[in-house]
């Protein structure tokens, strides 16, 4: 079956350096090219085939990702500077060796490359060899991310955030990058969390938002609160992160609200209260 990708990529790195790059470990491979903006490797069986095409409107591909506030920050300060590839194939393990001689061999772009996985995650493509290097079964299939949405008073900045994260998170890197962001991974590169600012005007936080924590607990006002929106992609991390964060801001957790998406809205301390009471809690289930 096939699937997709997409690799983002500085513009002087074109799809004939993907050519050049892949040629010579892959001759027998190279089927050729149908125009300047696709080329194809396939096995010589025909049980395998990989297919890059550039993309036809790049300036439009670009601001779409450029303005997904689903996306990090470092990725979509780039965004507009970016050649958009679409990587086309049927079969995972043959894929993922081709990517990284791709990346081998891009010498100094490589810090400068992304792949879209598909699943809302933003793939460095330094993460993608340190990936595969600690585990040759590594699969960014897998790497799916999920959001949670946290109200707070205005008083609560992101500055609070980074300050009470860095104390408390020292098993985990604490990165800023533009001034409403914050991401926090772990040292050995399995998890992240990125934590954004939102716009408080009512057109950036969604309905359930609105009528349940901006009713509840900023007087009907979306001008009253902060809104940050954190995205994950291992459950358990989030949760302590969670808990080292609102631990950390008890003087407003009596105004802090969550919305951890999957229907469930409630208190930053009924919060702490459900996971001291169940440590396992599972929301996502």
């Amino acid at each position: 079956m096939s699937q997709d990708v997409v690799l983002v990529c500085p513009m002087e790195l074109s799809l004939n350096e993907f050519r050049s790059i892949l040629i010579p470990q892959w001759s027998k491979c190279f089927v050729g090219s149908t125009s300047d903006k696709e080329f194809q490797l396939a096995g010589g069986d025909g049980s395998w085939y990989i297919t890059f095409t550039q993309s036809d409107d790049r300036n439009e591909v670009a601001e779409d990702y450029a303005s997904n506030a689903l996306l990090s920050g470092a990725f979509r300060s780039v965004a507009a500077d970016s050649e958009y590839y679409f990587v086309e194939y049927n079969d995972f393990n043959v894929t993922k060796t081709v990517i990284g001689d791709l990346y081998e061999g891009a010498g100094g772009w490589v810090s400068r490359i992304w792949m879209d996985n598909g699943y809302a995650v933003m793939v460095p493509a330094v993460d993608f060899l340190e990936n595969i290097r600690r585990d040759p079964e590594w699969d960014w299939r897998k790497m799916q991310a999920w959001t949670v949405v946290i109200a707070c008073p205005l008083g609560l900045t992101i500055t609070d955030f980074r300050s009470i994260l860095t104390q408390k998170r020292s098993d985990s890197l604490v990165l800023g990058s533009s001034g409403n962001e914050l991401h926090l991974r772990g040292k050995g590169g399995g998890w992240f969390v990125g934590i954004c600012e939102l716009g408080n005007e009512e057109g950036a936080v969604n309905d359930r938002i609105m009528s349940e924590i901006v009713d509840k607990s900023l007087g009907g006002k979306a001008d009253n609160g902060r809104y940050y929106m954190f995205r994950y992609d291992d459950l358990s991390n989030l949760k302590s992160v969670l808990i080292d964060f609102l631990g950390g801001a008890r003087k407003w957790l009596s105004k802090i609200w969550i919305d951890l998406d999957h229907g469930i809205v409630m208190p930053g301390a009924a919060f702490l209260e459900k996971v001291r009471q169940d440590p396992t809690w599972d929301w996502t289930r």
